[in-house]
């Protein structure tokens, strides 16, 4: 137990860390391209603060006692376990339609299509984590004492305390500003990728003014050609 709690407070510090990064990050490098998604982040970030506090403060304490039927849990578990089956079914419905749309739409710019692909990586990655280690550690721990067996706390509880931690590598990770955010954070000075990204944006910006500029010029000798015939 006392190797559980120390791995648990270790964990917690490191979800301290990480997503104190990730609000570094957001805050530090705006991007108008991801809309109100930025303020999920955030909102996600400061949940998982209050959740490594919470395992911080909170730490299992073993009961002896005689064992005997409750039907209260059970009732509770049910509601639990209809809930989260009709969230997971929302969760995989919204998924596939946003993957059609996205495979099926046509971007304004490539740029816009990658953000975009970047995003539902990290949504993905972000349902599958909490299912590994907060889910199913948590059905376990309710369900199999239920059923008159054994379960092991010190696992369940070091798995669900991981949760904070992986949360925002996953969306540094998947998100391409974050991770040159960070790249530049650690060593100082814009890496190779960061600068061939930043060239990518500015012949992107180049291209969109000078295809501007082409459409203006050729409305320009349309009106010019509307003008002459009305003379005439």
């Amino acid at each position: 137990m006392v190797i559980a709690n120390i791995v648990l407070c270790i964990n917690s510090l490191i979800g301290y860390l990480c997503n104190g990064i990730l609000i570094y990050l957001v805050q530090r490098n705006p991007n108008s391209r991801m809309g109100t998604y930025r303020y999920l982040i955030l909102v996600l970030a400061v949940f998982n603060i209050v959740y490594a506090t919470a395992h911080l403060l909170v730490i299992p304490i073993n009961e002896n006692g005689n064992l005997r039927f409750n039907l209260r849990p059970w009732i509770c578990l049910t509601v639990c376990m209809t809930q989260m089956s009709g969230m997971f079914c929302v969760i995989l419905y919204c998924g596939w339609s946003m993957h059609r749309k996205l495979s099926s739409s046509e971007m304004a710019s490539e740029r816009g299509y990658r953000l975009q692909k970047q995003l539902f990586q990290a949504l993905l990655i972000q349902f599958i984590v909490p299912i590994i280690l907060e889910y199913i550690p948590c059905t376990a721990i309710f369900l199999v004492p239920m059923l008159g067996e054994e379960v092991n706390l010190e696992w369940a509880t070091m798995g669900i305390s991981l949760y904070p931690v992986f949360e925002p590598i996953v969306v540094i990770y998947f998100v391409r500003e974050y991770r040159l955010g960070l790249s530049v954070m650690i060593f100082g000075k814009k890496s190779k990728t960061a600068i061939s990204h930043t060239s990518e944006m500015v012949t992107q910006h180049s291209n969109s003014d000078s295809n501007l500029k082409d459409s203006k010029s050729t409305q320009r000798i349309a009106n010019d050609k509307i003008s002459t015939l009305r003379k005439n």
